[in-house]
């Protein structure tokens, strides 16, 4: 680079008439520079095995996420603007139940019905109340309970597994 004026700038190095001259080995480093780069996806999937790598991933992925909704608890809840949460505990041949309700508006009562190993209790909880706790019989651990909420107007199905 040399300067001819001080707004003129001459440079001697001229990549264009040096590549003519140049070998087939750096033409080809040359022409891998510079070029267009190939987008995130298409580099993920630019050879077979990275095309099945990438899709084994993926489906794998897809895999744990609906497994994961399947096997769920639905434990929560909410009825007419009132939050509902159902927690469920086996020990020594019994099932202890919690079913705690928060919301801003006032408890109104409820009717609940609670499915512990088949069999179908019916309870209620009265308007005000925010907690309910039952106990029940299971000789052997259920692996589920399910709990149906009813206002009158709606009702909403909870289901724990049990602890």
């Amino acid at each position: 680079m040399e300067m001819k004026d001080k707004d003129t700038v001459e440079f001697h190095y001229d990549r264009d008439r040096r590549l003519e001259n140049a070998g087939p080995n750096a033409r080809f480093a040359h022409s891998l520079h510079g070029g267009v780069r190939m987008g995130f996806i298409k580099s993920l999937t630019a050879t077979p095995w990275l095309r099945f790598l990438f899709y084994t991933i993926v489906l794998a992925l897809a895999a744990t996420v609906i497994a994961d909704r399947v096997n769920a608890s639905r434990n929560r809840g909410v009825l007419s603007g009132i939050r509902y949460e159902l927690e469920a505990l086996w020990f020594e041949g019994e099932v202890y139940l919690t079913l705690q309700r928060s919301g801003t508006a006032t408890l109104p009562p409820v009717d609940l019905a609670v499915t512990v190993g088949g069999r179908v209790t019916g309870m209620s909880l009265r308007a005000g109340e925010d907690e309910y706790r039952a106990k029940a019989d299971a000789p052997e651990k259920p692996s589920w309970i399910y709990v149906t909420v009813d206002d009158g107007a709606m009702a909403l199905d909870l289901a724990v597994r049990v602890k």
